[in-house]
């Protein structure tokens, strides 16, 4: 798993072949900022490129996700 202080930590398991992505802002329920979308679209390449077969998207703390839709 990679966090590196990002809003979008990025895990992808090899053996099952399943990627998870958190949003990464629980203080603020996960709302998104202009930095989650380029940080969610860069992710979203890394995930692609790899062999993963299913995406799990959830959130930290108690709520998955407060704002706009993606």
């Amino acid at each position: 798993m990679s966090d590196n202080g990002n809003s979008i930590v990025i895990d992808i398991d090899a053996s099952t072949h399943v990627a998870t992505l958190t949003l990464n802002r629980p203080d603020k329920l996960n709302s998104f900022t202009r930095t989650m979308h380029e940080e969610l679209s860069k992710a979203l390449d890394q995930v692609e490129g790899s062999k993963a077969r299913a995406l799990v998207i959830t959130g930290e703390g108690r709520g998955f996700y407060a704002g706009q839709g993606i």
